[in-house]
């Protein structure tokens, strides 16, 4: 494999963009974030913004804020609607809003991204945009479900795949869940329980934030009450593209030959990053997105810290895929 591009934090830009992708967003984080690309000289010819039909109130709470930096940075900007429940129409709106193909140069700020868009959206512009760059702004920390039910989210509504990451599902084989687990164990027990996998590995992210080294510990055990002695668990920082993909290619490699693997989405975006190329090289793998009964926008996480950027060249996409 090919170096592989690193995190770090967000510095100066020179160029202008030919596109922005944005969220607006419940977290305190979703203006912070846009506020580090203004003030670091950020600049896009257009930009799309997703809104989502639920919890518009909460979403939009910083709108006026938001539009004002927009402004700034673009004059060209237009919203495209996310449903939960019409993903295929969403898909098509970007798609008809999208100014033109190839892009030579895409910034995608994922802070305020639920899963699907952000994995959907991703995976387009790793096959159609000559440079991406990612964009995360970190909250300070995250709700806390051991003391408070209605924290972060609850359940599982859904459980669904996308086509072109449907894995090869052989029968008589087991089935091995490798699931990325955060601070909401209420909805990996409901993954659980819907999939009933043979085998479970779980990955949970290194605490990166003060805020979240007590929490960690005590979340990582409560997540381990949902499995069995055979089950496993692995740790690795968010910002370790390398070694997180690099540790999914040894979890293959040893269980391709007996098992169906499913790896569901359920921790850190940065994780998801990782998930999405590893998916995309292994086409046996199977990449489950789920959607929650409910979120909880006033406990779900707080606070704004640090912005980092990844940047991903066409050329390395290409290699990454075919060694």
């Amino acid at each position: 494999m090919s170096d592989f591009p690193i995190f770090k934090e967000l510095s100066s830009f020179e160029d202008k963009d030919d596109l922005y992708i944005t969220a607006m967003g419940f977290e305190d984080r979703s203006l912070g974030s846009t506020k580090d690309l203004l003030d670091n000289n950020y600049k896009t010819n257009k930009a799309i913004v997703i809104r989502y039909n639920n919890y518009v109130k909460e979403n939009e709470r910083h709108r006026k804020d938001l539009e004002k930096i927009w402004d700034k940075i673009t004059n060209d900007y237009s919203f495209v609607e996310f449903d939960t429940a019409a993903r295929s129409r969403f898909v098509d709106n970007f798609i008809a809003n999208n100014p033109s193909k190839p892009l030579k140069s895409v910034t995608i700020n994922i802070s305020s991204l639920i899963t699907f868009p952000l994995i959907w959206m991703i995976n387009f512009l790793f096959d159609n945009a000559e440079k991406v760059r990612i964009v995360y702004t970190e909250p300070e920390g995250y709700g806390n479900q051991l003391e408070d039910s209605h924290s972060f989210s609850s359940g599982v509504k859904e459980i669904f795949t996308m086509e072109e990451f449907s894995g090869a599902q052989l029968p008589g084989y087991l089935s091995l869940l490798v699931i990325f687990l955060g601070y909401d164990f209420i909805r990996a027990r409901g993954i659980y329980d819907q999939i009933q996998p043979s085998k479970k590995i779980g990955i949970f992210a290194k605490p990166n934030t003060p805020k979240l080294y007590d929490l960690f510990p005590r979340m990582e055990s409560e997540h381990k009450k949902s499995f069995e002695s055979s089950d496993e668990v692995k740790t690795f920082s968010i910002f370790d593209l390398e070694g997180l993909i690099k540790g999914l290619t040894q979890i293959r490699e040893t269980s391709i030959e007996t098992s169906n693997i499913l790896l569901a989405l359920n921790g850190t975006k940065l994780h998801h990053i990782g998930a999405l190329l590893f998916a995309k090289k292994y086409k046996d793998i199977q990449l489950l997105l789920s959607s929650p009964l409910e979120y909880y926008p006033h406990s779900y996480s707080f606070g704004k810290r640090r912005t980092f950027e990844i940047n991903f060249e066409l050329g390395w996409i290409t290699n990454f895929l075919k060694t």
